[in-house]
């Protein structure tokens, strides 16, 4: 008989947890390791879950189902980013907050942090018992590296005031008009859910006259965005703060090189995987490089895809199998 994992995270919808993909690849990793997941999302799911072993995305949410496995005898672990949208450590959240995330780290079986950059936001406060383990791309399917790709720059991104604020959007959309000026031909797509934040964005295109290059397409489907990946020639995503940066891993995976900035998380996953620019001249110019330099553009493909085997599917089904074999929960 299969073991059973309840999967928790505070979403809106179920749908999320195939959507998102940090959920999706954990998801994939119990069902490798011979688990039956559980998906939960609300109290009563974690309280009628019959599960082996209780499993949950972020600190602050994971407090739920860590009651819910102690009162069971059932062994509890958790994984998440510390960081706050303004990229402050856990002392920059809620006093109330930061009590529950402590309390969930403090008890839990195991504590994961995703990368050494946002483990380094706990500051001085230590997890009785925690390991990093980053985030995993699974690269096993057929991925085609075309040869011949289309003027286009893209960004995935919700469309959210907090979250054009965190990836730049706006600096995105200046450094792409400067770009075009030399570059007329040039097309920037947008996907991502359309949030408070959309009309902002429309009005920064306007002001830059950008409405003939630049298309919002709102959420896209997975096979339409692999299909956007595989077509477009940079993806371009700067961020004021990341946890670990799964998009830009996503763009590098489909042989897409990748414009960002020097954002320590960033640069711990990417190291030289990615062409860096600081400010929007930079960030321009990195984007024109890549459009008229062939060899330049080929160069950073190669690193890009390079970069990226560090963090396949294994990598992180190795440490969960060793993580359940610890708490004795493995089949």
């Amino acid at each position: 008989m299969k073991k059973r994992v309840c999967f928790y995270a505070r979403v809106k919808n179920k749908s999320l947890f195939q959507l998102v993909e940090f959920y999706n690849q954990d998801i994939k990793i119990f069902e490798a390791l011979g688990y039956e997941v559980i998906l939960a999302n609300t109290l009563q799911d974690l309280l009628f879950a019959k599960a082996d072993v209780y499993y949950a995305w972020w600190y602050g949410y994971g407090v739920l189902p860590l009651l819910i496995a102690k009162v069971k005898n059932k062994p509890f672990f958790v994984s998440g980013a510390v960081h706050t949208q303004e990229c402050g450590g856990l002392e920059m959240w809620p006093k109330h907050k930061q009590f529950i995330m402590k309390l969930t780290m403090r008890y839990a079986d195991k504590t994961l942090f995703i990368s050494n950059t946002d483990f380094q936001r706990l500051n001085d406060f230590r997890p009785k018992n925690f390991d990093i383990v980053p985030c995993s791309l699974d690269m096993n399917h057929d991925i085609r590296v075309q040869k011949e790709r289309e003027e286009i720059v893209i960004t995935i991104t919700h469309l959210t005031k907090e979250n054009i604020k965190r990836k730049m959007l706006l600096e995105c959309i200046e450094a792409f008009s400067l770009a075009c000026q030399e570059k007329k031909n040039l097309t920037y797509l947008i996907c991502g859910t359309l949030g408070d934040g959309l009309s902002t964005v429309e009005d920064t295109i306007r002001k830059f006259k950008m409405q003939n290059h630049i298309k919002i397409l709102g959420r896209v489907s997975e096979s339409e965005k692999n299909d956007l990946l595989q077509k477009s020639k940079v993806y371009l995503q700067p961020s004021t703060c990341e946890g670990f940066g799964l998009a830009i891993l996503e763009a590098e995976n489909f042989g897409l090189p990748v414009v960002t900035n020097h954002e320590p998380c960033i640069e711990e996953i990417n190291k030289n995987g990615v062409s860096y620019g600081d400010s929007i001249i930079e960030l321009s110019n990195e984007i024109k490089k890549l459009f008229t330099d062939e060899s330049h553009w080929r160069e950073m493909q190669k690193k890009g895809l390079e970069n990226v085997q560090r963090f396949g599917f294994d990598e992180r089904l190795s440490k969960f199998k060793t993580i359940l074999t610890e708490i004795g929960k493995l089949n």
